[in-house]
């Protein structure tokens, strides 16, 4: 039988089922810890911000026009990015694959944000 071997030269055969759960728990256990406490700040934000020091999209130019655009948020948590980036004028669609990812239960009811219902899939 073939396998990925590992550094030892054994051979592995990943249970992709399990790592998958894993992973999941995981991601999941670190939106609860970081992204949550901070959603209703984020969605609320008047312009988009990275990493944890919160530098201004302004000042880094990272993203330049987006209005128009089709965006796709892999891993997009509470999807405040992709309220961001439709505030911008893109259409963003979110997808997580934690239990508590999108569709969005940050995202203000008022729909405010410009960020389509049922956008969001997991």
């Amino acid at each position: 039988m073939g396998g990925r071997r590992n550094n030892i030269g054994e051979v592995c055969t990943p249970n992709a089922g399990a790592d998958v759960a894993r992973n999941r728990a995981l991601w999941t256990m670190v939106n609860e810890q970081f992204t949550d406490e901070d959603a209703q700040r984020a969605w609320a934000a008047a312009e988009l911000t990275w990493g944890l020091f919160g530098v201004p999209e302004r000042d880094l130019g990272v993203l330049g026009d987006v209005a128009g655009l089709d965006v796709v948020e892999l891993g997009c948590g509470t999807a405040y990015l992709s309220g961001q980036l439709a505030r911008q004028g893109a259409r963003p669609v979110g997808m997580d694959s934690t239990r508590r990812g999108c569709p969005p239960r940050h995202a203000p009811s008022s729909g405010s944000v410009g960020v389509p219902p049922g956008r969001g899939r997991c």
